[in-house]
């Protein structure tokens, strides 16, 4: 496959800072932004060593939602906590909630909206002598009549024989879509299952044996889903670059047609466009990176430079009126743990 590096990158200098409100011991809503108004960025949360990671966000209900993982390390330190933030307008946030469940480690928020109702889906992992023993993961549903609703389980069909020996579901299902009234997921165990799994209600899934033998250890996948009811992935595979699929019938068959060469992209997240576009996101060794690929050419490049260095990714991403809102993770700014923020990126600026 022919690939092809764009090579328009446009350089985001922290020009100026305004506003910073402590909450909790959290400094939230330092705002940075550029002289032409293409990127403003809002940091969150920073708390100096913690990790505040795994982000998702999305707009509903005429507010902002924001999500992410707080503890005291990346992975293997204090039961994980989930933060809610909420905002009229993108740049100032407010706390809304914390949610947690006891003896388990939360991690990987991320919102799922159906019709007139949002879902949060959160995966839970148990440990037990440095490895993971139990898989679980939970759902929260919002509705404008009724708020936040109290946390459901979320459960697998677990009608396969894995080895890894890991209790409860049988994979980490990753990033929920609805389309036609059905949910779907891919879910992963970092061992031997990677496939789709299909819900009628968004809390029981069932296995779909659609994907055979993909090579290069596939694990975090998103899928989103065109105007014109085609499906599309992007998937991260741990010992290899970064590939994409497409389906009409997602339960049948995949084309794997297109290729990213990254390896090893962490936290994979895009956005289909009516120009026949993929906005995506993720880590990009030490960085967060932004890209757009050409759907048509196969052809991609960085799109925007985004402040981070170090631990970070784990992109939300939504559009509204052609504005990308970005919402991720890095510890650019910390001596010890990770922040969060969101960008605000002016489409029309960059031609998108």
């Amino acid at each position: 496959m022919k690939k092809i590096m764009l090579g328009f990158v446009i350089g985001v200098f922290l020009s100026c800072t305004t506003g910073n409100q402590e909450l909790d011991g959290i400094i939230t809503n330092e705002i940075y932004e550029t002289p032409a108004d293409t990127i403003i960025i809002t940091r969150v949360a920073l708390e100096e060593g913690r990790s505040k990671a795994f982000t998702d966000m999305t707009f509903f209900d005429n507010q902002y939602f924001l999500v992410f993982r707080d503890s005291d390390k990346h992975a293997l330190g204090e039961d994980g906590v989930i933060h809610m933030f909420n905002s009229e307008d993108g740049l100032e946030w407010t706390f809304l909630k914390e949610i947690s469940v006891p003896g388990i480690d939360l991690r990987d928020p991320s919102f799922s909206i159906n019709g007139e109702e949002l879902s949060l889906y959160i995966h839970g992992s148990k440990y037990e002598n440095q490895a993971i023993i139990e898989f679980s993961d939970y759902n929260l549903k919002y509705s404008a009549s009724k708020g936040w609703l109290e946390m459901t389980n979320v459960l697998l069909d677990n009608l396969t024989v894995n080895t890894n020996n890991i209790s409860g579901n049988e994979a980490w299902p990753w990033r929920v879509i609805w389309h036609n009234n059905s949910a779907y997921t891919i879910g992963y165990n970092g061992s031997d299952i990677f496939d789709l799994y299909k819900s009628d209600d968004g809390l029981f899934f069932t296995k779909q044996n659609v994907f055979e033998n993909i090579p290069f250890l596939p694990s975090e996948a998103r899928i989103r889903v065109n105007q014109n009811g085609e499906f599309f992935v992007l998937v991260r595979r741990i010992n290899g670059t970064t590939i994409i699929g497409k389906s009409y019938t997602p339960c049948e068959e995949w084309q794997w047609f297109g290729e990213i060469s990254f390896e090893n992209f962490r936290g994979p997240n895009f956005l289909l466009t009516d120009e026949n576009k993929m906005i995506f996101s993720g880590a990009f060794h030490s960085w967060v990176y932004l890209g757009v690929y050409d759907l048509t050419t196969n052809s991609y490049g960085q799109l925007i430079e985004i402040p981070s260095f170090g631990d970070g990714s784990y992109p939300g991403m939504i559009i509204q009126d052609n504005i990308l809102w970005l919402s991720y993770y890095t510890s650019y700014e910390n001596i010890e743990g990770s922040s969060v923020y969101v960008a605000k990126i002016n489409l029309d600026l960059l031609s998108i």
